[in-house]
C-alpha cells in the first residue's frame, strides 16, 4: 500500500501540467546547475581512468553539458556503444546525486526502475557471470562494475530505490541451477531487505518501450525527473541498434519525458 500511494502521487503530481517553453539554463535553478557541476568535476578527477577503460570522455561530458542546458540527450548506436556512453553517464549521475544528498543540497531522491529483473548492479558483486549471454566488451564491463557502487552510494546517501521487475522473468532466473544465476538471486535477495530498497514484483510482463528508469529529485523549493528510455530497432543491416534517450525537467512540466515517466508509473500501479 505505501508504494501504491508513492506512486499515485508521483503520477498526480507529473500531471500537473505547467506550460513552459524555457530551457534550463534560462530557468537557472541551483540544483540543475550544482548537478552539472558535480558531474563534470566527478569527469575530471576520473577523467585517466575513465579513458583507459573506453569511455568516450568527450560525448559523455558532451551529454551532461547538453542535459543540464536543454533538458533532453540521446545516444544512437549499437548496443556496445550506446551501453558504454549511456550507462557511464547514468552511474555519473547517480554518484553526483548521492554527493549532493550526502551534503544536504537535495531534500531527497526517488530512483524508480522499471526492468524485466532487478536491476543488475543490485545482482552482482564483482563478477559477472551469466549476467547475459554475451561476452562484455570491456567498456560494458566497466560500466557494470561503476553503476554495481554509484546505485550503492545512492542508496546509502538516503536515496530510495524502487525496484519494479517481472515476477515471471524472476522465476526463469531463479529456476536456473548455474552458479552464475544462483548467485545473482542470493545477492539479489539479501539486497532487497535494505530499508531503503522497495522491492516490486510485477504480475505482467514489461513492454519494451517503457523499460527504463526515473530519477525523482527534490530540492527545498522544486521537484526534477530524469528519464530515462532505451529504444530497440533493426537496422538496413539487420543489426540491432538502440536510441538511448534521457530527460531532465521539473517534475510539472509537459514533455516527452514526464509524459514517460506518467506511462512508467501507471504500468507499475496496475501491475503491482
Amino acid at each position: 500500500m505505501k508504494f501504491i500511494l508513492l506512486l499515485t502521487l508521483s503520477v498526480a503530481h507529473v500531471t500537473s501540467i505547467i506550460a513552459s517553453d524555457q530551457d534550463l539554463k534560462t530557468m537557472s535553478p541551483p540544483t540543475i546547475q550544482n548537478l552539472e557541476h558535480v558531474s563534470l568535476k566527478y569527469m575530471d578527477s576520473n577523467e585517466d581512468k575513465l579513458s583507459s577503460e573506453g569511455i568516450n570522455v568527450n560525448r559523455v561530458k558532451a551529454m551532461i553539458i547538453n542535459l543540464c542546458t536543454y533538458g533532453y540527450e540521446e545516444q544512437f548506436g549499437n548496443d556496445q556503444l550506446c551501453r558504454s556512453i549511456c550507462v557511464s553517464l547514468q552511474g555519473i549521475l547517480e554518484s553526483s546525486l548521492a554527493k549532493m544528498l550526502s551534503l544536504g543540497q537535495l531534500e531527497s531522491v526517488d530512483a524508480i526502475f522499471l526492468t524485466p529483473l532487478p536491476i543488475t548492479p543490485l545482482r552482482k558483486h564483482g563478477a559477472t557471470t551469466n549476467l547475459s549471454d554475451r561476452i562484455f566488451e570491456r567498456s560494458c564491463q566497466f560500466t557494470l562494475d561503476l553503476r554495481e557502487i554509484t546505485i550503492r552510494q545512492l542508496r546509502d546517501a538516503g536515496g530510495k530505490l524502487i525496484i519494479a521487475y517481472s515476477l515471471d522473468t524472476y522465476h526463469l532466473l531463479k529456476s536456473c541451477t548455474d552458479i552464475g544465476s544462483q548467485e545473482q538471486v542470493s545477492i539479489w535477495e539479501k539486497e532487497k531487505l535494505h530499508d531503503n530498497i522497495m522491492d516490486i514484483p510485477l504480475v505482467t510482463d514489461i513492454p519494451k518501450d517503457i523499460i527504463g528508469a526515473i530519477y525523482i529529485i527534490k530540492d527545498r523549493e522544486r521537484e526534477y525527473c530524469i528519464v530515462m528510455q532505451a529504444v530497440q530497432s533493426k537496422s538496413t543491416l539487420t543489426h540491432d541498434t538502440f536510441t538511448w534517450k534521457i530527460w531532465l525537467s521539473q517534475s510539472n512540466e509537459k514533455n516527452p519525458g514526464t509524459d514517460q515517466a506518467i506511462r512508467m508509473l501507471a504500468f507499475i500501479n496496475a501491475s503491482a
